[in-house]
Order: structure tokens, then C-alpha cells, then sequence
């Protein structure tokens, strides 16, 4: 009663086990007990079996019993192979999407503006005398003025607090730096102007634009006024499309008999800019 026994080294698969009770002598004095087991690699399989003596046999059942276990091998089943676990497939790292070069800005057509609300900053002023005359420099030159205004506050003018020059020659107003024109399709000067006489008995005016492509090493004129005008009117003039331009306005002022007062012309509102 209570007996156990461990059988190791089995192969995997069904087997049956039989148990027989025998005397000293091989004598059977019990009944058989029979059971079938799976056995599994690597695991313990454990089965119960109980042995029911005959006391009729008339072998005597004193002393102790000898336990006869016969395992009679059934079909080998191999042992089952382990399914491998799902193999985590890698997410690829994401390929970086090359940041394209930043494509250069191209420079804007160059222009230029100027109302003359901060003065003439952004021009030279020049005086040159008439060859006859005996004055060698100007009482006024180009200045801003609010009497010469079209817009805002200030325009340009040659002339003194009454709107005069006095002494016959060219005065000149100059843009202090070139304009770029080069991508420009059709640079143009635009302007106002008002207050030009051309002519007053023996006194004549005359007023031009001109344009320069080598920094005022040479100048061409672009732009004369024709005939007097008196209120404003809004003038254009066609510019080099040679990449850099200067531009300056020339008010020439003509008097044989010395010096006398003559009405000088106003300027506002000068742009070189794209026509297109």
C-alpha cells in the first residue's frame, strides 16, 4: 500500500503500463492492473493504479510482494516542436525625406521712390553758372518745400521762399546712388511736376531729365518739358535697362541781362520702377 515507482528515459508518445502482484515464488496473487499514459517530453506524468489480492490463491500472501511493472511501448510520438513565437518583423526607420536646398530668393527689380517728406537726403544738389554770367554761386537751390508739394507735406524745388532763382545757370538734382534696372522689363522714371515757364521776355527756362549707366560719368537726357505748365502734371520717361542707372533732374535757367528773379519748377512723387 502506498508504493510508488518513477520510470525515466520514456519516449514520448502513448504508452500502457501494466501492473502485476507476484509472491516470492512468481505466483500471480492479485489481480492485474492496467493503464494508459501520454507521455510528453520534458513533463511528469503521474498515474495511480491499485491491485486487487486474491486470498483464495493458496500461495501464501505472508511476507512482502514483489511489484512486476511492464510497460509495453506504444506508438512513438515525436515530441512536439515548439511553434516559435511570431517574429516581430522591424519597423523600418522611416527613410528621412531630404529637405530640398532652399531655393534663392531673387533680388526684386530694383526701384526707387521718393516724396520728399524727409528732405533730399537721398540727392546732391549742384549749381553750375552760365558761362556769361558774372554770379559764381546760387542764392537757392533744390531744397524741400511744402509750397512745392503735390502730395504730403514736402516737394522739391530750386527756388527760395517765393518759388525764385536768381542767378542764370543749371541746377542740378542728383540721386545719390544708382537704381537697379537689370530685371527690371521696362524701367521707367515717373514723376510730377508743375511751375515751369519756358519762356518770360528775355528770361527762358528749360528743364530735363537725364540718365546715367556708369555712376554719372556721362549723362543722356530722357525726358524735357516742352511748354509751360503751371498745375501739376505726371511725367514718364523710359530708363537703360543696363542693371545700374542713375537718374538726375537739370533746371537751366537763361538770362543775358545779369541777375533777375524767375519762376523755378517743382518736383514730388519721383519713382524708377517697372512699367512691365
Amino acid at each position: 500500500k502506498g508504493q510508488s515507482a518513477t520510470i525515466d528515459g520514456l519516449p514520448a508518445g502513448k504508452a500502457s503500463l501494466t501492473v502485476d502482484a507476484l509472491d516470492s515464488k512468481n505466483n500471480i496473487v492479485g489481480t492485474a492492473s492496467k493503464a494508459d499514459i501520454d507521455v510528453v517530453a520534458g513533463q511528469t506524468s503521474k498515474v495511480t493504479l491499485s491491485i486487487k489480492l486474491n486470498p483464495t490463491i493458496a500461495a501464501p500472501t505472508k511476507g512482502g510482494l514483489a511489484v512486476d511493472v511492464t510497460l509495453i511501448d506504444g506508438e512513438v510520438i515525436p515530441a512536439p516542436t515548439p511553434t516559435p513565437g511570431p517574429t516581430a518583423t522591424p519597423t523600418p526607420a522611416p527613410t528621412p525625406t531630404p529637405t530640398p536646398a532652399p531655393t534663392a530668393t531673387p533680388a526684386p527689380a530694383g526701384g526707387f521712390s521718393d516724396g520728399f517728406e524727409s528732405g533730399l537726403g537721398s540727392w546732391d544738389v549742384a549749381f553750375a553758372k552760365a558761362s556769361y554770367s558774372s554770379a559764381g554761386t546760387a542764392s537757392s537751390n533744390w531744397n524741400a518745400a511744402g509750397s512745392a508739394a503735390k502730395t504730403g507735406t514736402f516737394g522739391a524745388t530750386a527756388g527760395d521762399g517765393s518759388g525764385s532763382v536768381k542767378e542764370p545757370g543749371t541746377y542740378t538734382l542728383t540721386l545719390k546712388n544708382s537704381v537697379s534696372t537689370g530685371a527690371m522689363t521696362t524701367p521707367k522714371l515717373d514723376f510730377d511736376f508743375a511751375k515751369f515757364t519756358k519762356q518770360y521776355y528775355f528770361k527762358s527756362g528749360s528743364l530735363k531729365a537725364e540718365a546715367s549707366t556708369d555712376n554719372g560719368a556721362t549723362w543722356t537726357q530722357v525726358w524735357a518739358a516742352s511748354a509751360d505748365q503751371a498745375g501739376w502734371a505726371r511725367a514718364s520717361a523710359d530708363l537703360p535697362h543696363s542693371g545700374q542707372v542713375k537718374v538726375r533732374f537739370a533746371f537751366t535757367y537763361d538770362y543775358y541781362l545779369g541777375v533777375d528773379s524767375f519762376g523755378a519748377p517743382t518736383l514730388d512723387n519721383v519713382a524708377v520702377a517697372d512699367a512691365k
